[in-house]
């Protein structure tokens, strides 16, 4: 029980940077971060105060880094899964119970595999069909222009 205990707690640390980026501060919308830009107001304003804020696309692209980093953490664990019913089977010595333990955990192990893959066909079927973009996270078609902060920024 502890021994599970300590693994789970090191993979959360070791796993951790991925999901905790160390901090960075946020700003409050300033008018001059809405000019272009080449204009000279909001050089100054960047060289006194830095870059500006993180907008919409800085959000988008955040996300859709978080959902990659979740999918290939899915395909390292089935990998993991595969290599361990591997191991069941050569170490169950012929044993009716572990060797079914191994089939078990190797099925299930493939089995996400394909609910991965046919997930991101159903996905890729959706886009071809409908147009619609299912597969990129975009915030600013979501909104239109109902709303200030969803129109494209210079």
């Amino acid at each position: 029980m502890k021994c599970k205990v300590f693994l789970v707690l090191i993979t959360f640390f070791t796993f951790s940077f991925l999901l905790f980026p160390s901090s960075i501060p946020v700003y409050a919308v300033d008018p001059p971060c809405t000019l272009k830009p080449e204009n000279q107001i909001r050089i100054d304003y960047e060289a006194k105060y830095g870059p500006c804020p993180a907008g919409l696309t800085e959000i988008e692209n955040t996300v859709g880094n978080v959902i990659s980093v979740i999918v290939g953490l899915g395909f390292i664990a089935m990998l993991v899964m595969v290599l361990m019913a591997g191991l069941k089977y050569l170490t169950s010595g012929g044993e009716p119970k572990a060797v079914q333990s191994a089939h078990y955990t190797l099925t299930w192990s493939l089995l996400g595999l394909l609910f991965f893959a046919v997930a991101w066909v159903i996905l890729q079927l959706i886009e071809s069909f409908t147009g619609v973009k299912v597969t990129t996270f975009d915030i600013k078609t979501l909104c239109g222009d109902a709303f200030e902060f969803c129109k494209t920024k210079p």
